[in-house]
């Protein structure tokens, strides 16, 4: 079987978040139980393209990938020369996976598998979710009307991470069948990391001061502000603690969260890291006692699943995915305020045997998403679908 991977931004595009790293993984996994992936995406790089140097390999960490140039309105990841890129990359391929909705790329694409009657199946990544859809509400809805509705209504099956992403489809009315599979996460990285102190002494970090990380994209959506005025309560408490926060954004946006917190960036109580990738992300995770993120709408959260498998306890807000933190004590899903947010990391802060039974537990929730057993489970939903007299019976997992 080959399968071509329809997405805006790919590896090494990270400043995109959790999906660029996770559809890599997928496509790895699926490698490893014989299942050819190639990948047609941008070179969209936050504000800024994808290095030549890059582009012009056509693989990426040996997956087969067409980096098209993005074009005026380079925001939608319109791009040029898609037709031929199209046509070189759907050679050979029984399905085509889409990932993500709102943007030219995706559109053209599902349109020219309706077209050339291509199967394809649609993993919203979180861009059907209520939070997603009121931004640009009025642009969607012109969209919606314009060919999203037809692409929505022309996918085989759709694919999601979380049971509670699945409901929302069901209430936006999506008739095809919706199956939950997990985003993968090569758990194996995190096994070793780099030297905790190292790491600590590089940002001037005392060992009795507690270390609150968030990873992500710097975007209004993540709550990065009910953090720092979390962080800002904690410190009138008299904690010593410090929140690093890595990870990337508009620029615009960014200025505004130094200067709303400048008290606190100039004291070092809140670092901003810029965006980390490979050795360095993972010296930030070796560096942390706590993992936060007060978002109000995530599909799956990646960095909450990194975070549990480097061993961290987290405190998520009550709106991300994760119920399993509760119920296996693997940190506190609480409401979305700076005093809930302040709450929790204050409890624990000092409590040091806390912090790490919570991370043992967190550890053992993400055994299961190694990239191999969620490309199986992948394929599983890729030969459904390509069995077009069983389309209907594709099972919806519990």
């Amino acid at each position: 079987m080959r399968v071509l991977h329809i997405t805006p931004y790919f590896a090494p595009a990270y400043c995109y978040g959790g999906p660029p790293r996770s559809i890599l993984s997928l496509c790895h996994g699926l490698q490893q139980i014989g299942v050819e992936s190639a990948v047609l995406s941008t070179s969209a790089n936050g504000d800024r393209e994808l290095s030549a140097q890059i582009t012009r390999e056509q693989q990426f960490e040996g997956i087969h990938v067409r980096y098209t140039p993005r074009t005026f309105p380079k925001r939608f990841f319109a791009v040029s020369n898609l037709a031929a890129s199209f046509k070189k990359q759907k050679i050979g391929c029984d399905l085509v996976h889409i990932h993500g909705c709102w943007n030219y790329l995706n559109w053209w694409c599902m349109r020219e598998c309706r077209r050339e009657r291509i199967p394809y199946l649609i993993s919203p990544r979180g861009m059907l979710d209520t939070a997603s859809l009121r931004r640009s509400r009025i642009k969607k809805q012109l969209a919606y009307l314009v060919g999203e509705k037809k692409n929505l209504s022309g996918a085989r099956a759709f694919c999601v991470s979380t049971a509670e992403e699945q409901s929302r489809l069901e209430l936006l009315g999506i008739k095809q069948p919706i199956t939950v599979i997990a985003n993968p996460l090569d758990i194996s990285a995190f096994s070793q990391l780099p030297n905790r102190d190292a790491e600590r002494n590089r940002l001037g970090i005392s060992a009795d001061e507690t270390v609150v990380l968030y990873v992500g994209r710097l975007h209004p959506q993540k709550g990065v502000e009910l953090l720092g005025e979390a962080m800002r309560d904690i410190r009138r408490r008299g904690i010593r603690s410090r929140l690093l926060i890595a990870g990337a954004g508009n620029a615009n946006y960014v200025d505004s969260l130094q200067e709303r917190f400048h008290k606190l960036v100039n004291d070092g109580t809140v670092i901003f890291a810029g965006q980390l990738n490979g050795n360095q992300r993972l010296a930030a995770f070796a560096a942390a006692d706590v993992f936060a993120i007060a978002s109000e709408c995530e599909s799956f959260g990646m960095s909450i699943a990194e975070a549990m498998a480097a061993g961290l306890p987290v405190v998520v807000s009550e709106e991300c995915p994760w119920p399993d933190i509760e119920t296996r004590n693997a940190g506190f899903r609480v409401k979305r305020s700076a005093s809930a947010f302040a709450d929790a990391i204050s409890r624990l802060c000092p409590d040091r045997k806390l912090r790490m039974a919570m991370g043992t537990n967190g550890q053992s929730l993400v055994t299961k998403l190694s990239p191999r057993s969620v490309a199986s489970s992948m394929c599983d939903l890729y030969e459904q679908c390509l069995d077009s007299t069983s389309n209907a019976s594709i099972a919806r997992a519990a």
